[in-house]
């Protein structure tokens, strides 16, 4: 009986704990609109200017989730969740594709319109310790420039594996 009492105790205490905010709309700070340049409906371009896919990037729940969906040009989909913790003032990303990559990362606003974030200290079958480095930048003509760099512990680069160039799709 204790166990059951236990039990109900703590479901009561986690329910309130998500019901706690009176505000009308948590998200939609300053810090959660930082990333707002990547929203739309995206064609994306290698640097020879070559399609090699498509991205949709919307939000949800309440503006509190930036959702991305990408397409291939080939059978490669993925789709990631961005956020913004207030706790430690970051952005996190969790991306999975249909190949069973899984990537996490964490970072943030480095400067207007540039977005990096990084995984945590992996090692690759050889020994090698590298991290994902992810950036984001919002350029003059209004496309986004997304990069995709392993990097050594000091985040300097050393194998560039992605540079895609998002253009807003035409209606």
């Amino acid at each position: 009986m204790l166990k059951v009492v236990t039990l109900i105790s703590l479901f009561l205490l986690s329910s309130s704990t998500f019901a706690q905010t009176t505000e009308e709309c948590p998200c939609c700070k300053d810090e959660y609109k930082e990333f707002d340049f990547w929203l739309g409906e995206w064609e994306v371009f290698d640097v020879e200017g070559k399609k090699v896919g498509n991205s949709q990037i919307s939000k949800s729940e309440r503006n509190c989730i930036l959702f991305e969906k990408w397409t291939s040009v080939g059978d490669h989909t993925g789709s990631s969740i961005n956020f913004f913790d207030q706790k430690n003032y970051e952005w996190n990303q969790v991306w999975v594709d249909n190949n069973g990559l899984i990537l996490k990362l964490k970072g943030g606003l480095i400067a207007n319109g540039i977005i990096q974030m990084s995984s945590e200290l992996l090692q690759n079958d050889q020994g090698l310790n590298f991290k994902n480095s992810i950036r984001w930048t919002l350029q003059e003509d209004g496309t986004v420039k997304q990069q995709w760099d392993m990097t050594d512990e000091n985040l300097e680069s050393f194998k560039t594996l992605f540079i895609g160039i998002y253009k807003a799709k035409k209606p």
